[in-house]
This record gives C-alpha cells, sequence and structure tokens, in this order.
C-alpha cells in the first residue's frame, strides 16, 4: 500500500486582464496499493481528491476525484505492455478558466527487438474540461520509437509521433507530424 500528498501554491505572474483568478493553492491526496497479480503482472491503484482554492475574494473552492491506476504486464521476455488511466486536475492556460480536469488514457508497448534495437509504440488520449468556460479539448498522441545500442556509449535513437486535438473551440484544432533522429553518447 501506499500514499501520495501534494500540495502546491500557485502564482500567474502574467494575467489576462481582470477576470483571471488563477492564482490559489493546489492539494492532492491519494491513498492506495501496489500488487504483484501474477509472475508477470504488477499493478498500481491510487484514489482519491483535489482541492484548487483560489486566491481571488468571493471565488469558489474547487474539489474533485483524483485517481491514477496503472498494470505492467511482461508477456514474454524483451516484451513490457503498459496500460495507464487517470484523472486529475491542472493549471489553466486560459484566465477564466481556473482549473482543467484531464481524463488520461494510455497503453505503450516496449520490444527489444535484438540485444541491440529496442521499439517502443504508445498511444495517448488526454480528455480535458476547462472548469467555468464550457470548453473541452481532446487530444490523441500516437507515436513509434526506435533505440539502436551501436557501441557501449553510443546509441542512435529516432522517432515518429502524430498529435491530433480537436476543441470546442475550432481554431484550437490541430494535426502535426513529427520526426526526431538523433544520437546520444553516454560517458
Amino acid at each position: 500500500s501506499g500514499q501520495n500528498l501534494f500540495k502546491n501554491k500557485l502564482r500567474f505572474d502574467f494575467l489576462t486582464g481582470p477576470g483571471d483568478f488563477r492564482d490559489g493553492n493546489s492539494t492532492f491526496y491519494r491513498a492506495g496499493v501496489r500488487w504483484r497479480a501474477a509472475a508477470k503482472t504488477t499493478g498500481d491503484i491510487r484514489i482519491g481528491v483535489s482541492e484548487r482554492e483560489l486566491e481571488a475574494t468571493g471565488q469558489r473552492t474547487f474539489r474533485g476525484g483524483s485517481w491514477v491506476a496503472s498494470v505492467i504486464w511482461q508477456a514474454a521476455a524483451g516484451t513490457t505492455v503498459t496500460a495507464q488511466t487517470s484523472q486529475s486536475e491542472g493549471e489553466s492556460f486560459i484566465g477564466n478558466s481556473p482549473v482543467i480536469v484531464n481524463h488520461t488514457h494510455a497503453v505503450t508497448w516496449q520490444q527489444n527487438v535484438t540485444q541491440r534495437l529496442s521499439a517502443t509504440l504508445g498511444g495517448s488520449l488526454i480528455e480535458s474540461e476547462f472548469i467555468d468556460i464550457g470548453r473541452e479539448e481532446d487530444l490523441i498522441n500516437i507515436g513509434l520509437s526506435l533505440s539502436y545500442q551501436a557501441a557501449r556509449y553510443f546509441a542512435v535513437n529516432g522517432s515518429v509521433n502524430h498529435a491530433e486535438r480537436e476543441s470546442t473551440e475550432p481554431n484550437n484544432n490541430f494535426d502535426s507530424l513529427s520526426v526526431v533522429t538523433g544520437i546520444r553518447i553516454s560517458l
């Protein structure tokens, strides 16, 4: 079993106008368990509450559920599948919305193809609700990355990622494809 307690003071240096009430204090408390369901499967569940107390006089305190659950399955030697889901609050980047509630769902498959080559395929969906303004957004990410350990201290990496956001604010929709290559030198 285990627990998490986080307390943050939030202050925004640049306010968007007189209706910007995002400064305040955030507290998250989660309690839960970690378990080994079988020799190849482990899990973690944490359930709790979050609270955002805004500093502005007359502003309501936001309270909501906060949770995270994950399962890790080592299907075979060199193969790991991870599934995770969570709900948490986040700082808003919009002045008239003090809090964003995010629901996240993600799956990752990691595979050691050879002793030197590994691959990771992943996908996630983040559903965001902007409190007090009715705005909602869905962000979908799908990506593939490869890493080749060419020598003991030298690796070559590459990834392809597709992201797509759909919003109730039509001007905020986007679609992007990114390709990244690089090298890693470990001394």
